[in-house]
């Protein structure tokens, strides 16, 4: 990915996150009932895991360079709360 298009992946993920009119979690929401039942991404935002995966790849191919493989451990883990909360739509369940 060159740097021109990683620039761009930011510059758009910034303007979504001053313009993010996605409705948050009210308090009385009821919560996901069972949060492991597959849950299809709308067409509407593959869009955001696309742009969770180009950054995470940035981030995982710069620490390659400077640091053993297991460092990449939590960076997995931010990949794959990063796509369930797009999943849920920011909405949490019981635990």
């Amino acid at each position: 990915m060159s740097i021109d298009q990683q620039a761009s992946i930011r510059s758009a993920i910034q303007e979504q996150i001053l313009n993010d009119n996605v409705p948050r979690q009210n308090i009385t929401d009821p919560p996901i009932e069972n949060p492991m039942q597959y849950i299809d991404t709308p067409e509407d935002q593959v869009w955001k895991h696309k742009q969770i995966e180009a950054a995470i790849t940035t981030a995982y191919q710069s620490i390659l360079l400077v640091c053993p493989r297991s460092a990449v451990r939590k960076l997995q883990e931010s990949r794959m709360w990063a796509n369930a909360a797009i999943v849920f739509d920011g909405r949490t369940y019981q635990t």
